[in-house]
């Protein structure tokens, strides 16, 4: 299960923002505010970033190796979109869950197997990926009846 770290920040110089990891700059991540950040059984890293304007949001999602290359990255978001992320929590095995104003998004992380990542394609079909298939995002279906 993926367990909540305080190891990631980030810091602004001028109009510039920088991630860090244990106070070392990570270069070319794209995000002003840490919403949340991540350590996988596998040693690797996830972290939940957005650019702090409520009513155009992106939020950027980057997945670090356990030797903080980036493995993969998702950027969810688009002009006009408006979201505020509430909270992000571990779910189960590799899975984050992000609570935002408007709904409930999951988020999976798959291992780096072509052969797993091929199989869970089809199974994620609704799903939006990241750069190189590591990551998936999809809205979790309301459980809850409207019935009266």
């Amino acid at each position: 299960m993926a367990e909540k770290v305080e190891r990631f920040s980030i810091e602004q110089a001028n109009d510039n923002y920088c991630l860090k990891f244990d106070g070392v700059e990570l270069p070319d991540v794209d995000g002003k505010v840490l919403e949340g950040q991540f350590e996988l059984p596998n040693g690797s890293f996830l972290v939940v970033l957005t650019q702090d304007c409520p009513f155009e949001e992106t939020m950027t999602v980057v997945l670090f190796g356990p030797d903080l290359q980036r493995r993969d990255q998702l950027v969810f978001g688009a002009m006009y979109a408006s979201f505020v992320i509430e909270k992000c929590v571990a779910g189960e095995e590799s899975e984050i869950r992000i609570h935002t104003d408007q709904a409930e998004l999951k988020l999976v992380v798959l291992a780096e197997s072509k052969k797993l990542v091929e199989s869970m394609t089809a199974k994620l079909g609704g799903a939006t990926a990241g750069e190189n298939k590591l990551l998936w995002l999809s809205a979790v279906e309301d459980d809850r009846s409207d019935s009266d």
